[in-house]
Parts: C-alpha cells; sequence; structure tokens
C-alpha cells in the first residue's frame, strides 16, 4: 500500500500525490515573482484554494444525503471525498476572468500547472502502489468468537480487510460505522482483522464502546500490515472474489468511499 510515513502521521499515495502537485503549482509561481517581480504568488494560492474548496463542495453535493445526519463531517477533510472535476470547474471559474484582463499571468499560470500535473502524475506512479498483484496470505489467524480463518480460501465473495487496533484514533473513528455498514452489507464478506493485541485487549475495546462485529480477526504479530505493506492505520483493503486487491484505502475512510468501493466490487467493475 503505497503511502507516506511522516513521523506518527500517515499519508496515502493519492493525497501524497496531490500534495506534491499543489507544492510545485506554488513553487513556479513563487520562482516568476522572483525572477520577473510580478506578484502572481497570491493569484496561485486563489486558484489552488478555489480547486479544493470547489472539490470538497462537489463531493458533499454528489452525496449529501449522507452529511445529512452527521453535518459536521463535511469539514472532515483527513477522511477524503474529493471530486476532482468540480475542483477544475471552481479554479476555472476563478481563473478565466483574470486570465482575460491581465494577459501576463497567462504564460506562468499554464506553466505552473503543466510542472504541477506532471509532479502529480510521477508522484501517483511513485507512492501508489500495485496493489493487485499481491495475493492472500496463506496462514490461519484466529477469530475473537473462536475458530479460525484462513483469508486465501475465502474466494467466491468479495472482501473488504480493514487491519485496526484499539489505540489508533482513526481506527476508533471509523470502526463504529464500518461495523454498521457491514451488517447490513449482504453480498461482500468483512473482517475485521486487529493487529498487535491480545484477545482480552480486544474484547474490552469493543465491550466498552458497545460494538457488535461478526468477523473480528486477531493478528498479534501485525503479519498482514506487512503483508499488504501498509505503513500505518488503519488501512482498508477491497479484495475481489478471485481473492485479489483491487483498491486499498490508507488512513481513516470515509462513509461515502466505503460504500462507492464496495459497489464497485459488488458490480465486479475492477
Amino acid at each position: 500500500m503505497g503511502g507516506v510515513a511522516i513521523g506518527p502521521f500517515i499519508l496515502s499515495g493519492d493525497r501524497s500525490a496531490a500534495i506534491v502537485g499543489a507544492a510545485l503549482f506554488l513553487l513556479v509561481g513563487w520562482i516568476f515573482e522572483l525572477k520577473a517581480k510580478w506578484p502572481i504568488t497570491n493569484w496561485m494560492q486563489s486558484l489552488l484554494l478555489a480547486a479544493f474548496v470547489g472539490a470538497r463542495a462537489g463531493h458533499v453535493l454528489l452525496f449529501w444525503s449522507s452529511f445529512l445526519g452527521s453535518p459536521w463531517r463535511i469539514l472532515a477533510i483527513w477522511q477524503g471525498g474529493f471530486s476532482w472535476k468540480f475542483g477544475a470547474m471552481s479554479a476555472l471559474a476563478v481563473a478565466a476572468p483574470a486570465l482575460w484582463r491581465k494577459p501576463h499571468l497567462r504564460v506562468p499560470t499554464a506553466l505552473a500547472l503543466s510542472v504541477s500535473l506532471l509532479g502529480w502524475g510521477l508522484s501517483f506512479q511513485y507512492f501508489v502502489k500495485n496493489d493487485a498483484a499481491v495475493a492472500a496470505p496463506t496462514h490461519e489467524l484466529s477469530l475473537l468468537d473462536g475458530g479460525a480463518i484462513d483469508l486465501s480460501q475465502l474466494h467466491g465473495r468479495p472482501m473488504v480487510l480493514n487491519l485496526w487496533a484499539s489505540w489508533c484514533p482513526p481506527c476508533r473513528r471509523e470502526l463504529p460505522m464500518m461495523a454498521r455498514f457491514a451488517a447490513t452489507e449482504g453480498k461482500v464478506d468483512f473482517v475485521f482483522a486487529n493487529q498487535g493485541e491480545n484477545p482480552a485487549v480486544i474484547q474490552r475495546f469493543l465491550t466498552a464502546q458497545r460494538l457488535s462485529i461478526r468477523t473480528v480477526a486477531i493478528d498479534q504479530q501485525s503479519s498482514l500490515m506487512r503483508h499488504y505493506q501498509a505503513l500505518g492505520l488503519p488501512a482498508t483493503l477491497f479484495i475481489a472474489a478471485d481473492g485479489q486487491v483491487v483498491a486499498a484505502q490508507l488512513g481513516e475512510i470515509s462513509s461515502e468511499t466505503l460504500q462507492v468501493e464496495t459497489d464497485t466490487l459488488n458490480s465486479g467493475a475492477h
């Protein structure tokens, strides 16, 4: 699972690539301002802000029903959830009038955009690993309610595999939502694999949080994190019926992303 670890902070590969692209966009503007003495840094910042706000607003509009019950999640940008189409339209709406009135902005803006897209593309290829080639591990994991599970033997139905731990704040935030989702999903199997904790700790946490989860696997050696090369927790993998990983989310996941990726698994579109 591609991503970047900066101390205790973990960024997924796609978010890291977006940050690289934005940084290069601002860098080109700063160089132009430094060399040509054109005050365009604020202009570049306004375009990025318009793209960011538009992309988030577009996502909220597309999934407005999921935000009705908890409107505060509109500000939960750490969960992800951006529409690049709305972001591009928002930036274009801000850019077009200014570029028409001020021709000197056209060259630096075009160059900054080109460098930004190139940097984003290369970073995306570097950070976002090809997880599809990673087959399921072949060893068994104990289940919290007894018995064992072998992920390599679960072919035939798509699966969502969530790696989590009770000490992990993002895991604690997303787990109730994921548990509710899993309880109502009939076509995709959900496996919640705890990383590094013993059964007593896991059970105390679930009891204290009043969480009822059907399939909780115990991975005290954190073998799944190593197998899937997850840099941190939580990590959610979407696995097709043939056992291949078709999508992955490093970090807290939103209900919208979970719904979209699960629907895609159901449709077999990957």
